[in-house]
């Protein structure tokens, strides 16, 4: 596996933080008017920004291949997007990302947010979550 590191997103890198959220949520939404396209693309340019403390860029060799949110969530913290560019997926960094977040505070729940639609990322998340209580 290719190495790979976590860097806190910043602002001058709002636009793939934008670009990935959006491909993440588009790619899922299947049969949208116009106009319910036009209302994501809103929501998605005014919550990014806020949320950019939250976010972490995925690198390997110096270029940006992906990028996660973590935040607070309930009693725990919840992994809300990963997103990794098509040549880096299945490649083991997905999988061992959030093996870090749970093992960096096994004491806390973790909580995932997935579409049911996402088939690929809920494989990966049951095989992280093999030995915790689960929903899907």
């Amino acid at each position: 596996m290719k190495k790979y590191y976590l860097k806190n997103a910043e602002m001058k890198g709002i636009s793939k933080l934008i670009e990935y959220k959006s491909k993440t949520i588009l790619m899922y939404m299947k049969n949208i008017d116009s106009e319910e396209r036009e209302r994501i693309e809103r929501y998605i340019q005014k919550t990014v920004p806020e949320d950019i403390d939250d976010y972490r860029l995925i690198y390997s060799d110096e270029m940006v291949i992906g990028c996660l949110s973590v935040k607070p969530y309930d009693d725990g913290f919840i992994i809300d997007e990963l997103y990794l560019e098509p040549l880096y997926r299945n490649r083991g960094i997905g999988r061992n990302i959030i093996k870090k977040i749970i093992e960096a505070d096994s004491s806390k729940p973790t909580y995932l947010w997935v579409y049911k639609a996402n088939k690929k990322a809920i494989k990966l998340y049951k095989g992280n979550f093999k030995n915790k209580s689960a929903s899907y």
